[in-house]
């Protein structure tokens, strides 16, 4: 059984044939066909096994295993986030290769780092695959605790969200809701007065 599907060009007809075996019922006179399904991605957004990601398909918009990408990818996993505690952004930034944000110290302010020594607080700046526009006096600011994992795309592999910095970007992952039931209440003390709360639960 062959498909043709017929595309009018201004001047001409492009054809596009694509053949494969299809079962056809004959009802009263009137072919039908089974139906096709075709599945062009997972509904998996970040997957993530401990501090190792398995797959992450707004960071790197693909539906493929991490390790099967040619790009240079690191990502920060919700196990790290849970452990590290971080304060900001920059701070969960702080072990990732080629990143540096501790270029202006420690600011409450700003989320501002560097990537392969490229500033990517302008134009390097995504959630869920979707850029955060920076000014130079409005930059954003991200809650570490709102986020399950955090994406860098390194080098020329930012070219893969347009226009954006030669050192990288960086795509943070908003927490999502979980199949199983969930809710968690957190209170941080430390030390300079430091003191957080923080509660997740799903709406109902």
């Amino acid at each position: 059984m062959t498909w043709l599907l017929g595309l009018s060009l201004p001047g001409s007809v492009a054809l596009l044939g694509l053949s494969g075996p299809a079962h056809a019922q004959d009802q009263g006179g009137v072919t039908v066909l089974n139906k096709i399904e075709v599945d062009a991605e997972s509904d998996e957004i970040l997957v993530q096994d401990g501090y190792v990601a398995k797959k992450d398909r707004i960071g790197t918009k693909t539906d493929t295993p991490m390790v099967k990408i040619p790009q240079a990818v690191s990502v920060v996993t919700q196990k790290q986030i849970e452990d590290q505690k971080p304060r900001t952004l920059n701070e969960s930034l702080g072990y990732v290769a080629s990143a540096n944000p501790n270029s202006f110290g420690f600011d409450t302010r700003y989320d501002a780092f560097f990537l392969r020594g490229f500033q990517a607080f302008y134009n390097g700046m995504f959630r869920d695959g979707l850029r955060q526009y920076n000014g130079p006096s409005a930059w954003f600011k991200t809650e570490p605790y709102g986020i399950e994992g955090v994406t860098i795309l390194k080098g020329p592999a930012s070219s893969l969200y347009g226009i954006s910095g030669p050192g990288g970007i960086v795509n943070l992952v908003t927490k999502r809701p979980k199949e199983e039931q969930f809710r968690e209440i957190e209170m941080l003390l430390g030390e300079h007065n430091r003191f957080q709360a923080a509660l997740d639960a799903p709406a109902r």
